[in-house]
């Protein structure tokens, strides 16, 4: 709900609402800093698992081969 943009206030009053807990705003704002606190720490440990071959999308990529440039993947004419 934070990350939706819901006030703390808002929060709180709907964990009330819906499941009867009864926190301060402040409680809230506590919770969410440890918890991104955590997840920054997971976050940080994984490492992606990644290929040799990378794929572009609308992107120009300049390519030096036997010292001629080819402006793959520019949009103009190439693949036709």
């Amino acid at each position: 709900m934070y990350s939706k943009g819901r006030s703390l206030r808002d929060i709180r009053d709907n964990l009330e609402q819906f499941y009867k807990i009864k926190l301060n705003h402040v409680a809230i704002l506590k919770w969410i800093r440890r918890y991104v606190e955590l997840m920054e720490s997971y976050v940080d440990k994984r490492i992606p698992k990644t290929s040799g071959i990378w794929h572009s999308d609308a992107r120009m990529v300049k390519i030096k081969e036997n010292g001629v440039k080819d402006d793959r993947g520019s949009g103009a004419g190439y693949g036709a």
